[in-house]
């Protein structure tokens, strides 16, 4: 028996983009950072960051309602892509396709983002 499921969180390094696929179906993608434990080591990164893919309402609801910087929580799989780019060589990724993606803090407004949405979430930790 296998096992591929992941639970993660973290904070959003961009806003999510969003696209539909020729066959109608919206899809979402963005990267979140997600810290590692521990002391980090002099030189080393202190977080990965990941590359998330969620599809439907699931996306639709990232791109309405996160923005960078927000903190969430996803779970999902892993998925490896391979593909040929244009000089023919082989290619593959690995990526999380989320199931569900959550919000875990909180934004000022309650509707959809705007284009001049301001939202700082630093800003009520600082303080």
């Amino acid at each position: 028996m296998s096992v591929n499921r992941v639970v993660l969180s973290g904070r959003l390094t961009a806003d999510p983009e969003l696209r539909e696929t020729s066959t109608g179906k919206s899809v979402a993608t963005f990267t979140i950072a997600v810290q590692k434990k521990g002391k980090p080591r002099e030189g080393e990164p202190t977080a990965d960051f990941l590359r998330i893919t969620t599809w439907g309402h699931s996306a639709k609801y990232v791109h309405d309602y996160l923005l960078k910087g927000r903190l969430v929580a996803c779970d999902g799989r892993i998925q490896t892509r391979r593909w040929q780019d244009q000089a023919g060589q082989n290619r593959e990724s690995m990526e999380i396709v989320a199931d569900n993606v959550y919000a875990l803090d909180r934004r000022r407004d309650v509707g959809p983002k705007k284009q001049d949405d301001d939202y700082d979430p630093f800003a009520e930790e600082a303080s």
